[in-house]
């Protein structure tokens, strides 16, 4: 049995698996909160643990769960999946001037490993990502824009008025009756044409429509069905992150 954490920006998720294939969500949880989640997660597994694998964009956080798995389960081996060790299983042209995300990597680790290339991958979470993997099975490109949240807190922060909101109505309105309607179609609607965009642009990289689109990230619903009217075929898998440091692992240990 697999412990899969992925620990984000706000927010951490934790995972049991089997396999890529055969995992379920156990919890998520603020990030800051990883010491005092550990503890009551650990004995929540289903089977004895083999080993802990790990994606972090936060290092500080990354820090926190080292110190707090050496007092409980200083003995289960750890895997972290960062720039080097992904070089170890899947090739890639893109460069770590500064390293992708680890989120990233294991989004392109999983495209490659459980579904048919070319493909590309967008999560919706802090930011807006885009993987491409090509053919070759070669993780080749990406792009990054502010997701809902950030362009948000942008909007609030560098006007006056626009600060007075708060927060943006659940449910996109058809129209912007009022200031607030009017910023969430803007974000939300802006950011659903943007990840059209992000898609015809890895087609124009792999010179061919992706073969799949996977969307994943906390954002996903609000931009699944604009996304399923010009790409009907794009699959909708919060879990795809997770999926990929289970496809890590099993690469990294090709007769577990």
């Amino acid at each position: 049995m697999l412990l899969l954490i992925d620990i984000g920006n706000q927010h951490t998720k934790w995972a049991w698996a089997i396999s890529p294939k055969l995992l379920r969500l156990a919890a998520t949880t603020p990030t800051p909160t990883i010491p005092s989640a550990l503890p009551k997660i650990l004995p929540q597994a289903p089977a004895p643990i083999s080993a802990i694998v790990v994606a972090s964009v936060v290092p500080a956080a990354t820090n926190l769960l080292r110190s707090s798995l050496n007092s409980w389960a200083a003995s289960v081996p750890l895997y972290t999946l960062d720039y080097t060790s992904f070089r170890r299983v899947m090739p890639t042209e893109v460069k770590p001037t500064i390293e992708p995300g680890a989120d990233r990597l294991a989004n392109a680790l999983a495209l490659r490993e459980l579904h048919k290339l070319p493909a590309c991958s967008l999560d919706a979470g802090s930011a807006l990502t885009l993987e491409v993997v090509d053919a070759r099975g070669c993780f080749i490109s990406g792009a990054i824009a502010p997701g809902a949240a950030l362009q948000l807190a942008a909007l609030q922060q560098g006007t006056s008025q626009l600060a007075r909101i708060t927060q943006l109505p659940a449910k996109t309105p058809r129209r912007g009756a009022t200031t607030a309607d009017a910023m969430a179609i803007g974000i939300r609607v802006g950011l659903a044409g943007a990840a059209c965009a992000l898609i015809h642009h890895a087609a124009s990289l792999l010179k061919q429509p992706p073969a799949t689109i996977v969307l994943s990230g906390g954002d996903a619903p609000l931009l699944l069905p604009a996304l399923k009217q010009s790409f009907p075929s794009v699959k909708h898998d919060p879990l795809l992150p997770l999926r990929g440091l289970a496809c890590f692992y099993t690469l990294l240990n090709p007769t577990h």
